[in-house]
């Protein structure tokens, strides 16, 4: 380690030299010939590169369905869930929040339950109020992701819409995707005042419910479907 006393101070690679600044000083040092990897460190980028791969196929596919914005700690730690969970236990990011300061669990007293066929059932209930809010937004996702091929197979969004002014009678939302690769099941919960979005981070929230794996089947391709939305369509049970 030198210290910089030029007229030019500089920060970053030059040549075979790196400039840097510490506590207000400027100096330099000589780059390393040759970085020395071992397994350990060779596994770690690899299971990071994985993680990295399979993180951005879900903020893709998801993303466009989403009508809040993740907070700013979203991509790390989506990458840090797929790290932790493997290739083994992709069933592990169940209930990871897009929106890490408020879980989709605390707009509800009871709470949606997956049914069979991909349909989520919302049971009737007295909602907690949400500050001066008038109206619920909620939306089911499905989508369908070949973490083998990296391609999106399809993706699906239903939306209700509740009045808090009234009193909430249940609702299911259908979302049944079928085909190959893995399934996430996404809830989202939008709040507004009338016709407006209410803003604040605790107001909106993006949980992953469901995740099932993909199964291999020797000899039999990845499905086709399109990763296009397809229109609402929401069951709201009778009176």
């Amino acid at each position: 380690m030198a210290k910089q006393t030029g007229i030019v101070l500089f920060t970053g690679k030059l040549e075979n030299q790196v400039g840097y600044r510490r506590n207000g000083k400027y100096f330099i040092r000589a780059m390393p010939q040759k970085v020395q990897q071992t397994l350990a460190t060779r596994q770690s980028a690899r299971e990071f590169g994985i993680a990295s791969r399979h993180a951005k196929l879900i903020r893709q596919s998801v993303g466009p369905l989403l009508d809040m914005t993740p907070d700013n700690t979203f991509v790390n730690r989506l990458n840090k869930a797929l790290i932790g969970a493997g290739k083994s236990r992709l069933q592990d990011i169940r209930g990871f929040r897009f929106n890490k300061h408020t879980a989709v669990s605390q707009f509800f007293c009871e709470q949606p339950v997956s049914m069979p066929s991909g349909i989520w059932h919302i049971p009737a209930q007295k909602l907690p109020p949400r500050g001066n809010a008038t109206h619920l937004h909620i939306t089911a996702i499905a989508v369908r992701i070949s973490f083998i091929q990296q391609r999106i197979l399809g993706s699906l969004a239903r939306t209700v819409t509740i009045d808090l002014n009234e009193p909430f009678k249940g609702a299911e939302l259908a979302i049944n995707l079928p085909g190959s690769g893995t399934l996430l099941h996404i809830l989202q919960v939008i709040t507004s005042l009338n016709q407006s979005t209410l803003a604040s981070r605790r107001h909106n929230a993006a949980d992953i419910m469901l995740v099932i794996p993909a199964i291999s089947r020797p000899g039999k391709s990845a499905g086709t479907l399109t990763g296009t939305a397809l229109a609402d369509q929401v069951h709201l049970p009778s009176a």
